[in-house]
């Protein structure tokens, strides 16, 4: 936009806002939009005027009578001309301005500039016309150029941190470019982006198969989050945020660097094939028993992989729709410092590499977020024992698949009780319930028969340790149990009807439990 207070400043024109009375408020009038320049020297011009215009004028026959002047600038000012440039001297028809004008441009609230005499009118409407035209070419320019130095920042050794640092420098954006799997490729200013917030928008976009890119308003900041696609495959996520709202400018810089990353991407992607087979062979040697230690330490190197500490792994039925699966893939991310992928019949294997510790309640609410309908879960080992996580994950996996819930992790199963889960969950059911139905009643839940059962085979059978944690007399405890064996024909003083007691009780706490866990 073109202001008056803009053509006032012109170079070579000497052109100036008369102040005072006659200059229709001086603030107003220089903010005012200037849409063409015009010289007319008729007494009414106004059904050529289209509004917004600079009318130039050397006043030839005007400007003697007071009535006449005040009706020529108030028909000015009703078709919505911007300012009235009157040019004087003493080889012009006023040697200066007249005190009519002054009088009835400011009664009529029209800005009035004095042109000087040496100033031609025509050249006036030529500097006019250049300056608007290059005000509507400037954005065009500035974006050619802009896209000029992309490309040639994308031709950089390091392509991506150098067409993010081009658009941070050309418009002040901060931004983040993700891989497929969510890991950073590249950043500039990313300390003001909420990056979990943004892997948190990601899957939750990623669960849903229709295209998708978003925009919204964080805080102070506009940010744009949008995969970059090659061919129809996302190879990675651009994260684009600015102080207020964008501009267009603003909008084809985005979407300049937008369409170089998407280039770099694929080029990386096919670079990568050695280094993507180099992590796929290393995580195979952390998985595989067979593998010598000096083996294994090898490929990890060789895959850049050498620092790796502890692996957890997590076993996911292959079924899950791709866009599951990538989204729970990304947001494992968050849970350590990278993970490792690969098929494995009807499964697919996710090696956790230096996994955050309590990775496991998170990896669960994450599974639960993306819809995962199984997945099993190993404890944090060494990475000498990737193949006993392995291991750990595929039979929690499998407890999960006989259970029917989406989710476990083996350590919460505990030896025995794992066993426990294994099988038909009716059978276990059945049986729990035709020992201790008899404990179930009215009157033996009022005397709690269960519970002391409950707290002497917790207590590995020590009547003295049961009575304390029930907060009974031991005489007391001791008379519960023998009413447990009245009612049920097994004695808790016996060996093996102590065992089945035992069994029952397991089976019972460990079917609440699950209930209390999918409730």
């Amino acid at each position: 936009m073109i202001t008056l207070k803009d053509v006032l400043a012109l170079p070579g024109l000497g052109l100036g806002l008369v102040d005072g009375d006659g200059a229709g408020g001086e603030t107003d009038a220089l903010g005012q939009e200037v849409r063409w320049a015009h010289v007319s020297e008729l007494e009414d011009p106004t059904p050529w005027l289209l509004g917004g215009e600079l009318l130039l004028s050397t006043g030839l026959n005007r400007f003697e009578d007071a009535a006449q002047t005040l009706a020529y600038c108030e028909r000015l000012t009703r078709v919505g001309v911007v300012a009235l440039g009157v040019s004087t001297g003493a080889s012009l028809p006023h040697p200066e301005l007249p005190a009519v004008l002054l009088a009835g441009c400011a009664a009529a609230g029209l800005p009035l500039v004095h042109v000087p005499e040496n100033t031609g009118l025509q050249s006036i409407i030529q500097a006019v016309s250049d300056a608007l035209n290059a005000e509507q070419t400037e954005p065009m320019r500035r974006a050619l150029l802009a896209q000029r130095n992309l490309a040639e920042a994308a031709a950089q050794v390091k392509g991506p941190d150098a067409v993010l640092a081009g658009m941070a420098e050309t418009s002040g954006m901060h931004s983040a470019l993700f891989d497929g799997e969510m890991r950073v490729v590249a950043e500039w200013g990313s300390a003001a982006l909420d990056l979990a917030e943004v892997r948190r928008t990601v899957r939750a976009r990623l669960l849903s198969s229709s295209p998708w890119s978003v925009a919204m308003d964080a805080g102070k900041w506009t940010m744009t989050i949008a995969p970059v696609l090659t061919a129809g495959t996302m190879r990675g996520i651009l994260v684009v945020a600015k102080p207020g709202p964008w501009t267009e400018y603003d909008r084809a810089l985005r979407s300049m660097a937008h369409s170089l990353l998407a280039v770099l991407l694929e080029l990386r992607h096919r670079a990568g094939q050695r280094r993507r087979a180099a992590r796929a062979q290393a995580f195979d040697a952390l998985l595989d028993d067979a593998k010598e230690a000096s083996e294994v330490e090898e490929r990890l190197v060789r895959a850049e992989l050498g620092w790796v500490t502890r692996v957890q792994v997590v076993t996911v039925a292959a079924l899950e729709t791709p866009g599951r699966r990538a989204a729970f893939v990304a947001g494992l991310q968050d849970l350590a410092a990278d993970v490792l992928v690969r098929s494995a019949g009807g499964t697919i294997q996710l090696g956790l590499l230096g996994p955050d510790d309590g990775a496991e309640k998170r990896a669960e609410a994450l599974a639960a977020e993306c819809g995962i309908a199984r997945a099993g879960m190993s404890r944090p080992v060494h990475r000498s024992e990737g193949h006993v996580a392995l291991r750990q994950a595929e039979r929690a996996y499998h407890v999960a698949d006989t259970r029917g819930v989406p989710f476990v992790v083996l350590e919460r199963l505990g030896g025995y009780r794992a066993l426990l889960s294994l099988g038909s969950g009716a059978d276990r059911q059945e049986y729990a319930h035709q020992v201790l139905s008899p404990l179930m009643t009215p009157e033996a839940r009022g005397a709690d028969l269960y519970g002391a059962l409950r707290a002497y085979v917790r207590s590995a059978g020590n009547t003295e340790v049961a009575a304390a944690h029930l907060g009974v007399h031991r005489h007391t405890a001791r008379a519960r149990l023998r009413r447990v064996a009245e009612l049920t024909g097994l004695d808790p003083v016996r060996a093996l009807d102590l065992f089945e007691l035992w069994l029952a009780v397991e089976i019972r706490e460990l079917f609440e439990e699950r209930e209390a866990a999918d409730g």
